[in-house]
């Protein structure tokens, strides 16, 4: 996803060497490129773009915001699983005690795929992980803390807060 990650990292990074991966769609990284040059240079933190996750080892995977975007998410699920990182973080994740299902988000004159998860079927793809944590996201839209936007939904179909889960590689 975003650059955000490094800017945390960056905040909280004093002596470690930390190399991020950040994995976003081909316009995105042209851009990211183009405003590596303006981010501060630190000789611990190295910034490396793809279009797709790299088969290597990984010590945290964090997706945020973006998993509902993945119309073969499960598919996705298991192919990071299968990269063995110690952590997996699932942050702004459009799931809960919801029923899962597929809709479109209206995007700049675009519609957009756009999953809700059901929060147990997604625990339940993390075999060789414990999950750690668990709670509601806090979004922030329109200047604003508060639930998704979603009056035009059905009552049962409307999820509320979105949630992080943090997920712990077993021994």
């Amino acid at each position: 996803g975003s650059l955000e990650s490094y800017f945390q990292v960056l905040i909280l990074n004093k002596k470690k060497k930390i190399e991020i991966d950040i994995v976003e769609v081909p316009g995105v990284i042209k851009l990211y490129k183009r405003l590596k040059k303006f981010l501060k240079d630190k000789k611990n933190i190295k910034l490396n773009f793809y279009s797709k996750i790299p088969k290597k080892k990984y010590d945290i995977l964090h997706i945020s915001d973006s998993l509902q975007y993945v119309e073969k998410w499960e598919n996705f699920i298991t192919d990071l699983t299968k990269l063995r990182p110690k952590f997996i973080i699932l942050n702004n994740l459009t799931a809960g005690l919801i029923k899962e299902y597929n809709t479109y988000q209206n995007f700049y004159n675009e519609k957009i795929f756009y999953k809700f998860f059901n929060i147990k079927k997604v625990i339940s793809l993390f075999n060789d992980y414990n999950l750690e944590f668990a709670s509601p996201y806090l979004n922030l839209i329109k200047g604003k803390y508060t639930e998704y936007p979603q009056p035009n939904f059905k009552l049962k179909d409307r999820l509320g807060y979105p949630c992080t889960l943090i997920f712990k590689l077993k021994n």
